[in-house]
Formats: C-alpha cells, sequence, structure tokens
C-alpha cells in the first residue's frame, strides 16, 4: 500500500513539473526542452563554398557545374524559410566557361531541406533558375576592339596619302630630269586606292568622330587622300 501511495506521488510530482514547465515556456521553447527540437531559424545555413559544391553536377537551363574553376563569384543574396523542414537561397553568380571562356551570369534559387526538426543542418534538394552569357562584358570587349581597329585605319590613311604624295613628287622630279615638259605630263590625279586616273570629281575620306560615336564619311571638299566615289565609299563601308 504505501509503495503504490508513492508511485502515485511520484507521478502526481512529475505531471505538476510538467505542467509548470509547459505554462513558463512558450510551445518552441517546450519542443526544444522536451524533444530536441531546433527551431528553422536556427539551423546552420550552408557557407558559399558549400554551395559551389552541392552545385556540382547539376544542370540550369543548358549549363551543367562541372568543375569549381567555372566559379568567379557567388552570393546569397536572400534566404526564405518556408516551413520547418524547408528552406530557399536566392544566389547570384558570375561565371566562366572553361571551354570557351565566355563569361555568364546567373541568378538561381537553390532549395534545402531537412528531414526531422532534430536535424541542425540543411540538405542541399534542387537549383533552380537562369544562366545566360555575360554580353556587358562582351560588348565592352567589341567596343575596344572596334575603337582600336578605327584609330589603326586612321593611321593607316595617313600613311596611304603620305605614300601616294610622295610617289607623286618622286615621279615629278624624275620627268622634271628626263626633260619632260609639265604639258607632256597626265593632268589628271590618280586614285590612292586603285591607282587609275580620275577624270571626274576628286572625293576624299574625312573622319567624324567622338567620344560616343565614330564614323568615315565620303567627302568631295574635305578630308584625306584623293579617290574615286566607289573607291572611297568602299573603304568607308570597309571600316565602319
Amino acid at each position: 500500500m504505501k509503495l503504490k501511495l508513492k508511485n502515485q506521488t511520484s507521478t502526481i510530482f512529475l505531471a505538476i513539473i510538467t505542467i509548470f514547465t509547459f505554462s513558463s515556456c512558450n510551445e518552441k521553447e517546450f519542443n526544444k526542452v522536451m524533444f530536441g527540437y531546433v527551431e528553422a531559424e536556427s539551423v546552420v545555413k550552408p557557407s558559399v563554398d558549400e554551395i559551389k559544391n552541392d552545385l556540382l553536377n547539376n544542370k540550369v537551363d543548358t549549363w551543367t557545374f562541372d568543375k569549381l574553376e567555372e566559379f568567379d563569384s557567388v552570393e546569397i543574396v536572400n534566404s526564405k524559410i518556408l516551413d520547418d523542414l524547408n528552406i530557399e537561397f536566392e544566389v547570384s553568380m558570375k561565371l566562366t566557361d572553361y571551354i570557351t571562356h565566355e563569361p555568364y551570369k546567373g541568378n538561381i534559387i537553390l532549395s534545402y531541406t531537412r528531414s526531422n526538426k532534430d536535424i541542425n543542418y540543411w540538405i542541399f534538394n534542387s537549383v533552380s533558375g537562369d544562366i545566360y552569357v555575360d554580353n556587358s562584358i562582351i560588348s565592352n570587349e567589341e567596343n575596344y576592339s572596334n575603337q582600336n581597329n578605327k584609330t589603326n585605319f586612321k593611321d593607316e590613311l595617313s600613311n596611304i596619302v603620305k605614300e601616294s604624295a610622295e610617289e607623286a613628287i618622286s615621279s615629278t622630279i624624275v620627268e622634271t630630269l628626263s626633260g619632260k615638259s609639265q604639258s607632256q605630263t597626265n593632268s589628271y590625279p590618280n586614285c590612292v586606292w586603285c591607282g587609275e586616273e580620275i577624270k571626274g570629281t576628286i572625293y576624299h575620306v574625312d573622319y567624324n568622330g567622338s567620344q560616343y560615336d565614330d564614323d568615315y564619311y565620303v567627302s568631295s571638299t574635305s578630308g584625306k587622300g584623293t579617290f574615286h566615289y566607289g573607291c572611297a565609299y568602299k573603304i568607308c563601308k570597309k571600316r565602319r
């Protein structure tokens, strides 16, 4: 009889302690104390390096993550807890194709999960989003190349005109020394481009450039060189 009473007393005491504990804390704290639950907000989030490794051998659009060397930069933009067992990470990244060396950008969503509330880490589940060519870098490189080409052409055109003038002077000197009069020499100038006589209007290649717009055009009043219209037009069209 005494043993039975003692057991009943212990049970009542334990029930009182449980009720007191439950009433003195909220439900999350109670679950944490009683069952070892870890709140989703407190679960350890994956680092950038862990995200890179989780992405290996996974595919987004036509891009497959093959090597860690492909990642130029990775930034965790935002995280969103869906429920106690699931979380999403919004990630922005810059990539380089290790075969073609083309630059890419990516905006992706990574889903992580955990099987139980007492697990204190997230497990990679899936990835989705967009990965595309970084045209801003390519455009800058093309603009730089085009600018260099136009600068080189200005130098090349100057050299052509200079060489043409030197040849004309040399020809005049030879003709003078050989006894030919000015009336015996050809009165028509030669086209710098094709070398043939220009019997009509003489055209030149002029340059109109600024910081934002470079262009070459045909002019009959200003510019460099002596050309047929068609030859001058070909040069301008070729160099644009």
